[in-house]
């Protein structure tokens, strides 16, 4: 893909293509840091480990970042 794809894309589509596709990988790598640490915050607060188990509350589970009620 590297090889053919990438530079037909630029050649013919856009120059800045793979300038391009280097960013979307950046933000990507970026959301998926932030979901990563998100989630394991939540984690944190919210699961209750018992032993072998972990449980979470309904209320947790629906409303995990504690939004307002609408």
């Amino acid at each position: 893909m590297r090889k053919k794809l990438l530079p037909l894309l630029e050649k013919e589509f856009n120059p800045a293509a793979i300038e391009h596709i280097a960013g979307l990988a950046a933000r990507a790598r970026e959301q998926a840091a932030f979901v990563e640490h998100l989630s394991r915050q939540l984690f944190e607060r919210l699961v209750v480990l018992d032993g072998n188990v972990a449980r979470i509350g309904i209320a947790e589970l629906l409303n995990p970042l504690k939004f307002a009620e609408a």
